[in-house]
């Protein structure tokens, strides 16, 4: 069994060496954030880009862009 990486809240993708946040999510998520609409998190609060390189037991943090 490979380790996960946590995207948002219970959902889980498997870990694969040299996984970065882009592959991570799905094809929506990645359109919506080069839109700007959507932004990713570590679980530290530090935004991550798409090209962001992931470990086992990365948590992505999915939150909507609000505009002012």
């Amino acid at each position: 069994m490979s380790p996960l990486v946590r995207v948002v809240r219970e959902r889980f993708v498997p870990y694969l060496p040299g996984m970065t946040v882009q592959t991570a999510l799905t094809p929506e998520e990645r359109d919506r954030i080069r839109e700007g609409t959507l932004k990713a998190f570590d679980r530290h609060g530090h935004e991550i880009g798409l090209e962001g390189a992931l470990s086992p037991g990365s948590e992505i943090i999915l939150r909507e862009v609000v505009q002012a």
